[in-house]
């Protein structure tokens, strides 16, 4: 029983990062109070960080935040706002495109990256009232 026990131990260990979420977003800065919110889980979101596809990041009065993605784009943040990261995925490679985004509250400004340009209909931000599906270019989203 001790040998299957330590068998499994191990493969826990070498296997768990492959069962890991991938990062959907690296956090560039923070400014204020800024959060993380991952499976039911709340700490505060630090510079230098990663979002995982299904985290809702989270900033307080007076807060902001930069998140950058691998193709390019970017997101800032404002105060008193809420966006989830449904999912993202960049493979050039094998041409497979998508990022879904919930702004369920607040104030985000977008500025699009390579994914807009080979695949436009790939990107689509959610509002609690719209989706928006964004074709390239800067836009500014706000939700109530």
């Amino acid at each position: 029983m001790n040998a299957l026990t330590s068998l499994m131990f191990a493969f826990l260990l070498f296997c768990a990062p492959a069962f890991a979420a991938d990062p959907a977003a690296d956090i560039m800065n923070v400014s204020g109070t800024v959060t993380v919110l991952r499976a039911d889980a709340k700490s505060p979101a630090l510079a230098g960080g990663q979002l995982e596809t299904g985290d809702l990041l989270a900033t307080g009065p007076n807060s902001s935040a930069g998140l950058s993605f691998s193709d390019g784009s970017r997101i800032s943040l404002g105060a008193d706002s809420e966006l989830r990261v449904d999912s993202y995925v960049f493979e050039p490679q094998d041409k497979q495109y998508g990022m879904e985004m919930l702004l369920r509250k607040g104030v985000a400004a977008i500025s699009t990256g390579k994914m807009a340009k080979l695949e436009p209909q790939s990107m689509n931000v959610s509002t609690p009232l719209a989706t928006l599906g964004i074709r390239g270019t800067k836009i500014l989203v706000k939700a109530q």
